[in-house]
């Protein structure tokens, strides 16, 4: 797993910093923070179910987006404070806990910078007997090998597209990578 932030290249940006010492253009380093999880029926009904989906919502962001829904999670970390660093371990308990709670689902949101983590999260809680369902909340900026490397582990891809235009990408994301994060 750690080898991915030595050098990290997980999103379109390719920062390629050592988030073991230092910080991406996501704002996070190598552990993943969690700032939030629980049950949550925010989503559409056949991911929520009735009691919800064990969302897992993580700190930081790749894409950096200025009109950002989520901001007081994903870039303005001074607004919010109930952050929780969390191994693969802890958040496979999570999921597991999410499952006794009767979760139709799990889902991660905003958690492209942390793939490798989710990867071994969802390994580890399926040896542990996690038998529902997996979204990747993604704003779909992402490289083509992160998701090569997620699809074995995730059932559903809640995908929200941004935009499709690279001008508005680069006026609101500060890149026109947005949409077409093709890899060299």
């Amino acid at each position: 797993i750690n080898d991915y932030y030595s050098s990290c290249t997980l999103c379109p940006r390719k920062c390629k910093v050592n988030r073991h010492s230092t910080f991406g253009f996501c704002r996070e380093g190598a552990t993943p923070t969690i700032a939030w999880y629980g049950l949550h029926k925010g989503e559409e009904y056949p991911i929520s179910g009735e009691h919800g989906s064990g969302m897992l919502f993580f700190k930081g962001c790749s894409l950096g987006c200025s009109i950002c829904q989520n901001n007081q999670i994903s870039i303005n970390s001074r607004s919010f404070t109930n952050y929780k660093s969390s191994s693969v371990e802890e958040m496979a308990d999570m999921m597991i806990n999410a499952q006794n709670q009767k979760a139709a689902s799990i889902s991660f949101v905003t958690a492209e910078h942390f793939a490798p983590h989710v990867v071994g999260a969802i390994s580890t809680a399926r040896e542990k007997g996690l038998v529902i369902p997996t979204v990747f909340n993604t704003s779909g900026f992402i490289n083509k090998s992160t998701i090569d490397m997620l699809i074995p582990y995730i059932d559903i891809w809640l995908w929200d597209t941004k935009t499709l235009s690279p001008l508005v990408a680069k006026k609101y994301f500060g890149s026109e990578l947005y949409p077409h994060s093709e890899e060299e």
